[in-house]
């Protein structure tokens, strides 16, 4: 049920195109998140992968961008024009064309 309700959920996953850093202090280097991948977009990547595993493909409800030019910064993905597309453009067709776009 938790698997099924998660994949209805509307979900949208940003990225920086440059959080790519391997010697940030912040980022777990343990050996288990490096299976994940070797830096966040990895790991942003692989986990869209998984979900395509698990599920049979992406939910539609859930879309993955990385945005340009950015790396590990919250406030500015979020005010980036991908950032504001996805939370003020609330047109269901609006949202629909953009996931199928990424």
């Amino acid at each position: 049920r938790i698997r099924r309700d998660y994949a209805s959920k509307e979900v949208v996953y940003l990225v920086g195109e440059h959080d790519d850093q391997t010697d940030n202090q912040h980022l777990d280097c343990s050996q288990a998140a490096m299976l994940q991948g070797h830096n966040r977009v990895d790991r942003c990547l692989a986990y869209r992968d998984h979900l395509v595993d698990l599920y049979g493909a992406l939910p539609v409800s859930h879309a993955f961008e990385v945005v340009p030019g950015l790396g590990h910064e919250g406030p500015r993905i979020l005010r980036s024009p991908a950032g504001l597309r996805w939370i003020f453009d609330v047109s269901k067709a609006a949202r629909e064309a953009r996931r199928a776009s990424v």
